[in-house]
This record gives C-alpha cells, structure tokens and sequence, in this order.
C-alpha cells in the first residue's frame, strides 16, 4: 500500500476490511509505503502495517523504489531465523538436466542465517542468503541396493507429489531440457488401481508393503507380461522423499 491521500475516513474503511477477512489469524501480512517528501499524516499507514504483522517503509524518492520495497524480505524471514533449528531445513528440488552435463540432479537447499546474538533487538537476526548443491541421480543410484532386489527387481522414489525421483523409465527424450524432468508415478509404470493405492499412502508418507498381480513391459519394451510383484515402500529419513 503507498501513502498518498489516506485519511482518517479511509483507516476506518481498512479497518473494516481487515476485520472481516484477515483478523484475528493475521494470516497476511501488510507492508505500507511513503515516497518522497509529503505533508499528511502517515500514521494510517503506519497502523495498518502494524495491525497486520507488516512494517512501514519511508522511500525518500522514486529513484530508490525498487531497493527499499525488497526489504520486506527482512521481516518475512525474520520468524524463520528465529525458529532455530525448525525453520533450518534443506528443500529439494524436482528432477532436472544439469546444464554442464552432469545428467539428471537435483538439488538441495538451505537458508543462511545471521544468529548474532543483541540483547536490545531481534531485528539484525536475518536470512543472510541461500546456499545449495547439486546432486547427481546417478549417485543416488549408486547407493541403492540393487543385488538384493533379484534380476527383474529395481528401485525407485516419488516427492510428495508422487514425481518419480528415481525409476528405470525415467528417461527423459529431449537432451538439455531445461525445464524440470516431471514424470508421475502412475506414468512410469503400469497403471492400475494397486499402484493408485501405493501412490497415495507413498504421498502421505507412509510405509507399507503390497505383493499384486501387475503388468510389465518387456527390457526391450516390444511386449507386455503379466507377473507377481512385491511393491516395498517407506519415508526416506531426512529428507521428503519417500
């Protein structure tokens, strides 16, 4: 919200509308705004920020609109920092094509914090950055157990929105596709209404595991078998993968 004609008529109308759709969860945040030099009372603005967890912001010019207007980044990622370790968390990202040829990654990231301690203010404990690193599926891979799966056995993993993350058909056709490799669950294998089922408990993050009557294809894909497998699933500890 900028400053500009905000009279006592118009606070009360805000009022009214944050009454009614953002207290008392406070569930959106307001940031206000002046810019340049002005003759009228800019405590409308200065409440209405304050009524809903924002914060005012005086720009001297029009010049300097696009720097100071970031800076409610500051106040945003400040409930974070405080969080401790809760709010210190990796994220990942989907699948995609690393662009200098390392094949399929994805990549993990995690906020940077600035924890100086200040007995007089919290407001110098921010997000200094995000820092990350790529991880290579073929890594992963390597790390999976595959002599204990049988001839015909293989592994896989989905996100929490069931996108495989690991899986023999994921192979992605377009080489250097620089959008993220998406390819559902229910697309890599043989749909049916047990893999609907493992899919869903899989999303919620649960452990479980299934022996179904499921249709195949063939290595070289030419022809489809139908054979008993034995579908084992649980969280991957650490992470959101499952």
């Amino acid at each position: 919200i900028g400053g500009g004609g905000l009279v006592n008529q118009d606070e009360d109308r805000a009022q009214e509308i944050f009454e009614k759709y953002n207290w008392p969860n406070k569930t959106v945040r307001v940031f206000t705004f002046s810019v340049g030099q002005h003759n009228y009372d800019v405590t409308p603005l200065q409440w209405i920020a304050c009524a809903n967890k924002g914060y005012y912001f005086e720009i001297p010019s029009i010049g300097a609109i696009r720097i100071n207007t970031q800076e409610y980044l500051d106040v945003l990622g400040r409930p974070m920092v405080l969080a401790g370790p809760r709010g210190k968390q990796v994220q990942w990202t989907n699948v995609y094509q690393d662009a200098l040829g390392l094949g399929l990654v994805i990549t993990g990231t995690m906020p940077v914090f600035n924890l100086t301690a200040d007995s007089t203010s919290s407001q110098n404990q921010l997000i200094l950055g995000v820092m990350g690193v790529d991880v290579a599926i073929n890594e992963i891979k390597k790390k999976t157990p595959t002599y204990r799966l049988g001839a015909n056995g293989y592994t896989f993993a989905t996100d929490p929105n069931g996108y495989v993350l690991l899986h023999p058909n994921l192979r992605p056709k377009i080489i250097n596709f620089r959008e993220p490799v998406t390819l559902d669950f229910l697309d890599a294998e043989l749909e049916d209404n047990n893999k609907e089922e493992i899919r869903r408990q899989m999303i919620d993050g649960r452990s479980g595991q299934r022996k179904i009557k499921t249709l195949i294809k063939s290595v070289d894909e030419r022809y489809i078998n139908e054979a008993m497998r034995t579908y084992t699933w649980t969280p991957v500890e650490g992470t959101n993968y499952r």
